[in-house]
């Protein structure tokens, strides 16, 4: 059984300047069974968000323009209940205690195994379903 289903598919926003690596992590959470909606920029993320009901938000820390702790701090203002996992290659302790301390749900790092991304995002699923609608 896949943590999706497990957890219930929900519809996901991939937040990450790279295109080919928002369109892998797109398509794996796709075949979990997951809506996934794609930007590249936080400015575009932002617009998404304000036209689906978003249960989980992915999101790179590192982009230019709006980095992914903007888009996670203007994504809480528009529904505070929505997890944020962030993503980056920098796995620094430093970088890590910033991103939970700031608010992200959890922070995974970028390999090449999607499998703890996709762990965390079953997990958030289940925090989601169980916090009320704002």
């Amino acid at each position: 059984m896949s943590a999706a289903s497990e957890a219930g598919a929900g519809v996901i926003l991939v937040v990450d300047d790279s295109e080919l690596m928002a369109e892998l992590i797109a398509g794996t959470l796709e075949d979990e069974g997951h809506t996934v909606v794609v930007a590249t920029c936080g400015e575009v993320a932002l617009d998404l968000a304000r036209q689906h009901r978003l249960d989980v938000a992915v999101c790179d820390l590192n982009m230019p323009g709006l980095d992914g702790l903007e888009v996670m701090r203007r994504l809480a203002a528009l529904d505070a209940a929505v997890p944020v996992i962030m993503l980056t290659g920098d796995g620094e302790p430093g970088t890590v205690l910033q991103v939970v301390q700031r608010g992200a749900f959890a922070f995974v790092q970028k390999t090449g195994d999607l499998t703890p991304l996709v762990e965390a995002v079953a997990r958030a699923l289940t925090l989601r379903r169980a916090t009320p609608p704002a």
